[in-house]
């Protein structure tokens, strides 16, 4: 079954006669959202109603005039698939505004959740916090149930070797270089969404051509380095070698994140296409010449092949981008 997905609480005026719903920005869909999806769908098979992940089109720090906010971990893209391979079967997308801001707790769970909604249960986690100033709580949330017709579930949070997993806590990880470990979090690796722009060609010089990605929305991106990808275009999903950086040896230029796509023989200009890093191969470095470098490409290309148990040679291509 399709996941519905609504922009805008407005465009779920009336869609849902009766449903549980679970709430949060879900930047990540990381172990602990999926836990609470997942408990959102249980609820909701169990009463015969529709399992309903309400979130927000951006953070709330977008909006209070925080001076850096810090990149995302998914696409909204990304979000909805990872909440449609929970079971949802729906995704309404609230604008988190001005009004939405100042909309006090009380407000928001008479209109929001029992009147647009129609919410017979409601699941957050533990820490829930909502309406203006965050002076909603868990127990208010009851409170409101309470009288509105609905019920609460507190679904505790997902511990990685005893500290909560968090979207913070991952993003910290993929700045470090630490892929694989966020990948334990995420229950995914984590994929980088671009598009493939023309490059200087270096690669193709250096007889690795790579498919240069420009990031498509505001994603962290990780550490300078080597890594082992999967690329995923167009229903297709190869290994690759994706190097981030300034690329030091060929003349310092512009941050650049390139993936030479193992085995592939093609065009990608102008691609969509995503990056999941699964393991860092080493940090960026200056090699003393370009013969140098292309020797070391070739042993990271053999290194992300071993990394992703791709099974197949290092070849190189001789059309891409």
């Amino acid at each position: 079954m399709t996941m519905l997905t609504l922009e805008g609480l407005a465009s779920a005026e009336g869609r849902f006669t009766a449903s549980t719903v679970c709430i949060g920005a879900f930047d990540g869909v990381h172990l602990g959202h999926q836990a609470l999806i997942n408990a959102t769908v249980r609820d909701a098979r169990a009463a015969g109603r529709s399992a309903v992940v309400l979130t927000f089109d951006r953070r709330p720090a977008e909006v209070v005039g925080v001076a850096e906010v810090p990149g995302y971990l998914t696409t909204p893209e990304q979000r909805a698939r990872a909440f449609a391979a929970c079971g949802a079967d729906a995704m309404v997308v609230a604008r988190f505004d001005e009004e939405l801001r100042a909309t006090s707790p009380e407000r928001f769970a008479e209109a929001v959740l029992a009147g647009t909604l129609r919410a017979g249960a409601v699941v957050v986690g533990q820490g829930f916090r909502y309406g203006r100033r965050q002076a909603g709580d868990i127990n208010s949330l009851r409170t409101a149930g309470r009288r509105l017709g609905y019920d609460v579930v507190a679904v505790r949070p997902v511990l990685y070797e005893g500290v909560k997993v968090s979207s913070t806590r991952i993003r910290d990880l993929i700045l470090g270089g630490a892929v694989s470990e966020a990948a334990r979090l995420l229950g995914r690796p984590f994929a980088l969404a671009g598009q493939v722009v023309a490059g200087q060609r270096i690669g193709r010089r250096l007889g690795y051509p790579t498919a240069n990605l420009q990031p498509s929305y505001r994603q962290v991106t990780p550490a300078d380095g080597v890594y082992a990808c999967w690329a995923v275009w167009g229903g297709t999903r190869l290994p690759a070698a994706c190097g981030v950086g300034v690329r030091p040896t060929v003349g310092s230029g512009p941050r650049s994140i390139e993936a030479h796509v193992i085995g592939f023989d093609g065009d990608l200009y102008g691609c969509a296409m995503e990056l999941e890093f699964v393991a860092r191969l080493r940090g960026e470095q200056r090699f003393d010449s370009p013969d140098a470098l292309a020797r070391q490409i070739g042993h990271d290309v053999q290194a992300a092949i071993e990394a992703l148990g791709a099974g197949m040679p290092a070849v190189p291509t001789t059309e891409s981008s």
